[in-house]
């Protein structure tokens, strides 16, 4: 007669552990199927406390089978995977360099680059929060084998989305005509480019929800191969050549988003597990919150240098085409260094189930201090090398004469001292989020951003517009500080708050 898995250690493969007491074993037996009836037709006790009772003692002297030793984290992988985050950025940066024009911007007049920057930055803020809620809704369902459910809230987050820049668009439209702060054809230029760029976001925002970085690499490259073809090879204007290549990028991306969710639902039975509505509103309302807040800070600088000293121009905005490059300069360290995010998260949940396999369950003590040691060791570990590879870009920068000018050399300065903090605080929101602390998160980039706009306005309209890079590296320094208090207080409970998290 076949027992439950419970009764049989040689058969965890590892992850069986002695029972507590009869309460826990019965427990365990009730949760394999057994009831009263069971325990009485099956297996001759006349219910599951007194089955429980049986067998017990045997089971109470039994040690816990020997754990298998965890595969080896490979780290360069790990760096790598991290990294392919920010891999389409880089091919950005690399057609501009090399093209003088990507997938959006290029050479362009001052005031026509005026408009597509502001329209570029438009579709960051406006899809950020509508990205952050849709992947993290998405990445419930893929667990939990609802890929119906998932297919539909993707589905439902992409169309709320583009009605919102819809009715943005409108309403700018409408607000424009009457303060004439984008002169036609500039505000019809700007809202294409937030539109078509907001769809491109949402396109390549559902296959990084998929974990398919390389795919959103390989349809970036098509979007600007198809930039280039229309624009040298069949004489399109450089703007509608771009509009039309971010709308075949994301076509892509859209397709090939549901050609892996399609393939991951075949063969597999998808289970219908949800909760209220109400409910589901007050755990996602802070991922919008951050991902909007957190586009507005990295963007709160340039929309500063723009808007400064403009008294002379003919725009109420005025793209910097020398900020713009220093800010180029300062990405490809951001790229280089947030691959260690992915890599020291990771570190952190095989940290975790190593010290949950070694330590008791009531030295609650002793893990999350050595948790808080894991976590001064990261600290430690990324500065030093996040401070090499700044050093080492601004020194390369210098060698081959990126720096055209002090302005530029100025603003790069600035930008590759505020990247380290930048990424230090997102590996730090990363656990917060995971944790399920996201009014921790939340507060983090809010407070990083009126340390942004205040710092940073103050240093532009004092001095000359290149101040307000100022601004981003003290929002990024407040940023870290206060993503890395929260983290250093969860870690100091941290067997309550990740236990909390699973449940």
């Amino acid at each position: 007669m076949s027992h439950p898995k419970c009764l049989h250690p040689e058969l965890s493969d590892g992850i069986w552990s002695p029972p507590l007491d009869v309460a826990d074993l019965a427990t365990r037996l009730e949760a394999e199927g057994v009831t009263p009836a069971v325990a009485r037709a099956k297996h001759g006790f006349a219910d599951v406390w007194a089955m429980a009772e049986a067998w017990f003692p045997k089971l109470q002297a039994v040690p816990s089978p020997r754990k298998k030793d965890p595969a080896p984290q490979r780290k360069w992988p790990e760096y790598l995977r991290g990294m392919s985050f920010g891999l389409p950025l880089l091919l950005s940066c690399v057609a501009m360099l090399w093209l003088h024009f990507s997938l959006w911007g290029g050479n362009l007049p001052t005031e026509t680059a005026t408009a597509v920057g502001a329209g570029s930055i438009t579709s960051f803020v406006l899809t950020g929060g509508f990205v952050q809620v849709m992947a993290r809704r998405g990445l419930f369902y893929l667990g939990t084998k609802q890929f119906e459910r998932c297919w539909r809230s993707t589905w439902f987050w992409v169309r709320a989305c583009f009605l919102t820049n819809l009715c943005f668009v409108l309403l700018f439209t409408m607000v424009n005509l009457y303060f004439g702060w984008l002169p036609n054809p500039l505000g019809p230029v700007a809202m294409s480019f937030c539109v078509c760029l907001g769809v491109y976001w949402l396109a390549t925002g559902i296959l990084y929800m998929l974990d398919q970085y390389l795919l959103v690499s390989v349809s970036s490259l098509l979007g600007i191969s198809a930039v280039v073809a229309l624009h040298t090879a069949f004489g399109v204007e450089l703007l509608p050549a771009q509009l039309i290549a971010i709308l075949f990028a994301s076509c892509l991306a859209f397709l090939m988003a549901a050609a892996v969710l399609k393939k991951r639902a075949l063969g597999v039975r998808s289970v219908q597990i949800d909760g209220p509505v109400n409910r589901q509103f007050s755990m996602l309302w802070p991922y919008f919150a951050y991902g909007t807040l957190y586009y507005f800070f990295l963007f709160s600088d340039r929309l500063l240098a723009w808007t400064a000293h403009t008294n002379t121009a003919s725009l109420v905005l005025a793209f910097r085409g020398e900020y713009e490059l220093a800010s180029f300069i300062g990405l490809l360290a951001f790229i280089l260094q947030a691959g260690w995010v992915h890599l020291a998260t990771a570190r952190f949940y095989k940290n975790v189930r190593l010290n949950q396999a070694s330590i008791n369950v009531y030295d609650r003590g002793t893990f999350n201090r050595n948790m808080l040691r894991f976590y001064a060791w990261q600290a430690g570990v990324f500065f030093p090398a996040a401070l090499l590879v700044s050093v080492s870009i601004y020194t390369c920068a210098r060698m081959l004469h990126v720096f055209p000018g002090e302005l530029v050399d100025h603003v790069a300065a600035w930008a590759l001292a505020g990247y380290p903090f930048l990424v230090f605080g997102l590996w730090n929101v990363s656990l917060l989020f995971g944790l399920s602390r996201s009014s921790c998160a939340l507060q983090a980039i809010a407070s990083a951003c009126c340390a942004n706009l205040v710092t940073g306005y103050l240093a532009s309209r004092l001095g000359g517009y290149e101040l307000a890079v100022s601004g981003f590296t003290c929002g990024a320094i407040v940023f870290a500080v206060v993503a890395g208090r929260h983290c250093v207080e969860t870690f100091r409970r941290l067997d309550y708050y990740y236990l909390a998290a699973a449940i």
